[in-house]
């Protein structure tokens, strides 16, 4: 079963922003049409598509198998 877009809501990223650092955020909605809301620790807000937030994720604290991964449920 395909891992719903709306699952990934409260999840932890990581970004490199070039020279002004890498910043943590929290993946803070789902819409069909912008995408996925990345909300960062310094107040900055962005909208990235299924690919890149899945780049930026961060290891869920639950240790996860392989077939469980967003990455294998959303490609498939």
């Amino acid at each position: 079963m395909p891992l719903k877009p709306n699952a990934l809501v409260g999840r932890r990223v990581s970004k490199q922003f070039g020279v002004d650092g890498r910043f943590e955020g929290r993946v803070a909605s789902y819409d069909a049409t912008q995408g996925f809301e990345l909300h960062y620790e310094d107040g900055d807000v962005e909208h990235v598509d299924a690919a890149e937030v899945l780049r930026l994720l961060l290891p869920a604290l639950d240790a996860m198998t392989d077939a469980a991964s967003p990455k294998a449920q959303l490609a498939g």
